[in-house]
């Protein structure tokens, strides 16, 4: 029996899409005590719903060839609901989810008010309305696990709360990730979780479900902008070998959160929460032997991960590899002793006829053989220290001259890739050269 304050109108109980719910109750479509009413129905459950101390029952019955939903106030007749007995059949399945339905409905008049017990003694109450439902096994089973589903009947408080886009609980004995909305339990995922998610965002459609690629989204939302407390789960998590098969570690998106991070002024957070999972001289790094041996070489703590994850390093302030290993130490390499790249004296020789070279000296040029790639890829040359590094691989091809020409820019100007300042630099030149031809033209 599940009872509310207030007695039910008829007229709710008929009437297909009736629904008086504000934005902040449960109920939003008017059609779920329906589909409820339906469901007990087609697996034969009897179905009494008190309005004060008038009974309403439901029962199947054949009527022209068809089962239909028949409905009696009282002694009177049985009357037509207009309601096939299938109605929202593909998804309304389980015993558990008409009793949801009751329960919410009980839940949006009040919850102070709400009552529900197993008994044997079905009678109105005036001033209240009283839903009675059989009790089989699979029933009673479903009405076990109410308060594993409905988190205002559970004693479960979140780990941290947002007011705007959800709730973040600590896992309560199911592993996999267990999603809610308004507190009712909508669905789960098939891969064990860090954490269940109570998600105010989410659409759901009449079947009380909602897409996958929206509970991504949401979740990585919830995570990105977290409290310390549990952005440090997630990356303490994230050092095990079990974290790729989790359903943060399939669907959480570093390159959202590093927006998300940054537009909700989370970095500080991030910082701490780093710092409470790995201490002091940890430093982000690549997944490869060679960039934690130069790190602990150096005193650093190599904690490893995918590159994807760095967008959202930097963004929020976290130190990785690339702030303390230039690029000669990031590359795993060999030198070649005595090896050589013909083509960058001709590039030299060239930038410095256009008067490019801003009166440097011509820098050494080192050729590398690549031990082990990096996560990139092949790089084909680079500066560092006011050397010239390029790979042997190249040398003889347009790939030399084209690497030569870059590294040579950087020798110059001493500025990195995709900044302005070396794009200013180019504009520069480039401007210079078109106006000598223009010159020379006339």
């Amino acid at each position: 029996m599940i009872q509310n304050r207030g007695e039910i109108p008829l007229r709710g109980v008929r009437l297909l899409g009736m629904s008086n719910k504000s934005d902040e109750q449960i109920g939003q479509f008017g059609t779920g005590l329906k589909e409820a009413i339906a469901l007990l129905a087609r697996r034969g459950v009897a179905l009494t719903i008190y309005s004060g101390e008038t009974p309403i029952s439901f029962e199947a019955q054949d009527v022209d060839g068809e089962r239909e939903i028949m409905f009696r106030v009282g002694d009177g007749d049985w009357q037509a609901m207009n309601l096939h007995v299938n109605f929202g059949q593909r998804d309304w399945t389980e015993p558990w989810q008409a009793l949801r339905e009751i329960t919410c409905n009980a839940i949006d008049e009040g919850i102070d008010d709400l009552h529900h017990e197993v008994t044997s003694d079905v009678h109105g109450v005036a001033g209240a309305t009283r839903v009675y439902v059989e009790a089989d096994f699979d029933i009673l089973e479903s009405y076990s696990q109410l308060p594993k589903r409905l988190m205002m009947l559970s004693n479960r408080e979140p780990l941290w709360r947002d007011s705007y886009h959800g709730d973040i609980y600590a896992k309560n004995g199911n592993p996999s990730c267990q999603i809610f909305h308004r507190g009712v339990w909508v669905q789960e995922s098939e891969e064990p979780s860090l954490f269940d998610y109570e998600m105010r965002k989410l659409s759901l459609n009449e079947s009380r479900s909602c897409s996958w690629y929206e509970v991504h989204s949401e979740m990585a939302i919830l995570v990105a902008i977290a409290p310390s407390s549990v952005i440090a789960r997630l990356l303490i998590a994230s050092q095990q070998p079990e974290f790729e098969s989790l359903f943060e570690g399939k669907h959480f998106n570093p390159s959202t959160a590093a927006a998300l991070a940054k537009s909700y002024s989370k970095a500080s957070d991030w910082q701490e929460a780093w710092d409470k999972a790995f201490g002091d001289g940890a430093v982000a790094c690549y997944p490869t032997h060679h960039l934690y041996e130069k790190l602990i070489k150096r005193g650093y703590a190599p904690k490893p991960f995918p590159s994807t994850w760095f967008k959202l390093f930097r963004a929020v302030g976290i130190k990785t590899h690339d702030e303390i290993l230039d690029e000669s130490d990031r590359t795993p390499m060999q030198v070649i002793p005595d090896a050589t790249a013909p083509q960058f004296n001709h590039v030299w020789d060239c930038l410095d006829l256009l008067g490019f070279t801003d009166s440097k000296d011509r820098p050494p040029v080192v050729v590398f053989r690549e031990v082990g790639t990096e996560e990139g890829g092949r790089r084909n040359g680079f500066y560092a220290n006011g050397t010239v590094y390029v790979n042997e691989d190249i040398i003889g091809s347009r790939e030399e001259r084209v690497t030569c020409l870059e590294e040579a820019i950087h020798y110059i100007t001493d500025k990195p890739d995709c900044s302005i300042d070396l794009q200013n630099w180019l504009m520069d030149r480039l401007d210079r050269t078109l106006f000598e031809m223009e010159r020379l033209m006339k």
